[in-house]
């Protein structure tokens, strides 16, 4: 598989292994910007493996023939949505998913810094979040600070420096 056309790198696929690797306690996933769906395809395989549940969401639904071929819906769950639509600008589906207990949280949606606005107070302290596009589309001036304001410390950054990523870690102290 071609993972360039999918926005993800191999480096990328390795940080979220290594997560999952190093917090054996996370059962779900839930993602913000399903897009073509093979980052779901490995979230959901991962989770489904330790019996737990992907929920993703997107504007729409722009997975192709073969990620649905490949789509497990008895561990895999895609709703098309406005995530932003909903009682402080935060859809209620996605908060459930969000605030489930050991849940990895990607925010890799069109709006990664409102994603985390709207949905991180919603993050339950057994989980943590992952933010896709660091320094593509996503920049640390001044959300470093907020981040820490409402409660979340970087975690794994030297690893992900060393390893390339464009995904960086938070979890809630």
């Amino acid at each position: 598989v071609g993972l360039s056309i999918f926005g993800f790198s191999r480096a990328d696929f390795s940080f979220i292994d290594f997560i999952f690797a190093a917090r054996t306690s996370l059962l779900h996933a839930t993602e913000i910007g399903t897009g073509g769906g093979l980052v779901s395809i490995f979230l959901s395989t991962t989770v489904a493996i330790r019996g737990g549940q992907l929920r993703s969401f997107d504007i729409k639904d722009c997975r192709g023939e073969g990620i649905m071929r490949a789509w497990n819906t008895k561990h895999a769950k895609f709703t098309a949505l406005n995530t932003f639509e909903g009682p402080d600008m935060a859809h209620p589906e996605v908060v459930d998913a969000v605030k489930r207990p050991n849940t990895l949280n990607l925010f890799d949606g069109g709006s990664k810094m409102f994603e985390v606005g709207a949905f991180g107070h919603h993050i339950d302290t057994s989980s943590i979040f992952l933010i896709h596009d660091w320094e593509d589309e996503t920049f640390e001036e001044g959300f470093e600070e907020t981040l820490y304001e409402i409660g979340f410390d970087r975690i794994y950054w030297d690893f992900a420096e060393q390893l390339g990523t464009h995904l960086r870690a938070y979890a809630p102290r």
